[in-house]
């Protein structure tokens, strides 16, 4: 390792030129400011304190170290011998960081490891969470960042609630992302970050990609992107340029399953009859209007289970002529003999389609709560306005879920005592209290964001006796009608116009790699199953004197497994939550002096991880096979 750029923070250098650390406190501060406004204030509050409990000193090398005053006794933040050469330690069981995208380091001390990572993958963004304002300061006087992309930096916070977008932050630090946590900082601030974790955990609790909905559905996302592949790639993008010019301007109903929405129903139909607006029925909300004999211009859909397919069902079995945009990961026993036709959008939960067809990423939508937040998205990026909301109650309306005009076998649509127990209670739209659940809190939280994001946008909740939802303005439907909807056959029928944009061509080639990509990761992933036998004999010999090279080949082999494009693209979506356990753990083999433990923690994290891989692959091949025997690669010479 080359340690030449790290010459600026030379304990000599530092005490000698005071006006160079102020000019590089001036200038991160300013990057800071751009980044986060509260933090920013913090460290500018923090001029007044003139007596200071964080302190430079030399090391024995020479280079600086940091050490911290606490209860009498100078805590060390980094090495006093070499704080340079424990990097490495700090990334231990973190061997590809090049896998990822965005790393949270919590703690930062002089900063030396975050600026390796900086200047050795420039592809990497971070976000710093640093609990001592004193530390982050020195930080910020002892390293340039403003040598670095300033778009590199994603958050810079002292406490969770600083973070400026947390919606943002949470989507990217459970997207290819990693934490890289400073000693010093794990040993006395485990409070803190434990409290952090929790936080995590709620904020994915309240997301479709929590942990326990990645479990559920983790398998589900690529086996349904793997089978619908061929009708995404033969089916129009409803959000390429191409095919959404004309929504733009337009009004919309965007239709839930709330129990309200059984009020409404006879003004909707008018509404639909007269062509005053679109009408688009999210997920249940379609059989609650085919019941009512009202035929919607769309129906969204994006659930990726199998029992989703018992939406569809009366559509199918009546073949109503009601076209489908469905996600590209729904589940798909629904698209399978649909009547009606059928136009897509990418979710962030398909990578196949992510490498096949290279969709531009603002016409990827974000995996959200309800098929609600994931249409909401959709309208906005149309530009369609105003936006009106029925049927959205995000909460119970006289012990019910749906409105009474959803019937399928064994659903039950009456709240429980225990929910009634387990309730939350909410404003509102007329300002009483409602009840509601984790679950529609969620929904009506990642509805609020996006609201939030695009203010030019109107957006109108019509709901009666539904949840607030703020950043919209509330109105009866009837009033709705005869105030903002007054012109009459403003819909088209657009639906039919819209052809699929894609290149069959490019696509073939993309697939062509992507094959070619798993035949190298099978060829070495045999040679990783190999490594593992012989660390396995070793273990039952109990003869640990050449474990560290075992350890070392095995890695190698390992890696490039790792590297593939199959690899990332399919494997990893498929055994997320065991990946990121695998990640977890995988430190403590590094962390593990004695040679016998060491073995023993690999056989059981390592080699655990291996089968995972292997039964991911059985689980996908079947599905492949298929793909690759449909008429999109299969086409036949006419000759």
């Amino acid at each position: 390792m080359k340690f030449s750029h790290y010459s600026i923070v030379q304990v000599n250098g530092l005490f000698r030129s005071n006006r160079g650390r102020n000019m590089i406190l001036v200038n991160n501060r300013i990057l800071l400011r751009n980044i986060n406004p509260n933090t920013y204030k913090k460290i500018v509050a923090l001029e007044s304190i003139e007596q200071r409990l964080a302190k430079i000193v030399p090391s024995k090398r020479g280079v600086a170290t940091l050490y911290v005053e606490r209860d009498g006794n100078n805590n060390y933040v980094h090495s006093k011998y070499d704080p340079l050469r424990e990097i490495p330690s700090i990334y231990n069981g973190i061997k590809d960081l090049s896998n990822y995208e965005h790393i949270l380091f919590i703690g930062t001390g002089l900063g030396y490891h975050i600026v390796d990572v900086l200047e050795k993958y420039p592809h990497i963004k971070i976000s710093i969470y640093e609990m001592d304002l004193e530390i982050l300061e020195t930080f910020l006087a002892t390293q340039d960042l403003s040598k670095f992309k300033q778009e590199r930096f994603k958050e810079i916070f002292t406490i969770p609630t600083d973070i400026q977008d947390m919606e943002k932050f949470f989507d990217r630090y459970t997207r290819k992302s990693i934490d890289v946590i400073l000693p010093f900082t794990n040993t006395f601030y485990k409070e803190e970050i434990n409290d952090f974790s929790e936080k995590v955990v709620t904020n994915l609790k309240k997301k479709k990609d929590s942990l326990g909905t990645n479990a559920a559905f983790q398998q589900r996302w690529i086996i349904n992107s793997i089978i619908n592949a061929p009708k995404v790639m033969t089916t129009p993008n409803i959000l390429l340029s191409e095919n959404n010019a004309d929504f733009a301007g337009k009004p919309v109903i965007l239709v839930s399953a709330g129990p309200s929405l059984s009020f409404d129903l006879e003004v909707i139909r008018r509404i639909k009859e007269e062509g005053r607006a679109y009408v688009f029925a999210v997920g249940s909300a379609v059989n609650a209007l085919i019941t009512a004999n009202i035929m919607p211009d769309a129906f969204f859909t994006y659930d990726p289970t199998e029992a989703n397919q018992i939406v569809a069902k009366a559509i199918k079995d009546n073949k109503f002529n009601i076209p489908i945009v469905f996600g590209s990961s729904v589940g798909f026993e629904t698209l399978h003999n649909y009547p009606g036709k059928m136009v897509h959008f990418i979710t962030s939960q398909d990578t196949l389609a992510e490498h096949l067809l290279k969709p531009p990423s603002e016409i990827v939508v974000s995996d959200s709560p309800s098929v609600a937040v994931m249409t909401l998205q959709i309208l906005f990026k149309l530009k369609m306005q105003p936006i009106i909301l029925a049927g959205q109650n995000l909460g119970y309306l006289n012990d019910t879920f749906y409105a009474e005009e959803i019937k399928y076998v064994n659903m039950e649509n009456k709240i429980s005592e225990r929910q009634i127990k387990d309730a939350i209670k909410v404003k509102d739209v007329y300002g009483n209290e409602m009840l509601t659940n984790e679950s529609y809190l969620s929904m009506k939280e990642t509805l609020e964001i996006f609201i939030r994001k695009n203010p030019h946008i109107p957006v109108i909740n019509t709901t009666k006796k539904g949840a607030y939802i703020e950043g919209t303005n509330f109105e009866e439907l009837e009033s709705v009608l005869e105030t903002k909807l007054k012109n009459q056959n403003v819909v088209q029928q657009l639906f039919g116009k819209l052809e699929s944009e894609y290149s069959m061509e490019a696509t073939k080639e993309n697939y062509k790699i992507l094959e070619d990509s798993f035949d190298v990761m099978w060829e070495n992933l045999q040679r990783v199953l190999e490594k593992i036998e012989v660390i396995q004999n070793t273990h039952k010999l109990g003869m640990y004197k050449n474990i560290q090279k075992q350890l070392v080949d095995f890695d190698l082999e390992f890696r490039q497994v790792k590297y593939t494009l199959f690899y990332d693209t399919i494997i990893i979506p498929i055994v997320r939550v065991q990946h990121e356990q695998f990640v977890k753990r995988s430190i403590e083999v590094q962390a593990t002096s004695s040679l016998q433990k060491k073995t023993e923690l690999f056989i059981e994290i390592f080699g655990s991880f291996v089968k995972t891989i292997l039964a991911a692959v059985v689980y996908v091949q079947p599905a492949f096979q298929e793909l690759k025997k449909s008429e999109i690669f299969n086409e036949k010479d006419n000759g």
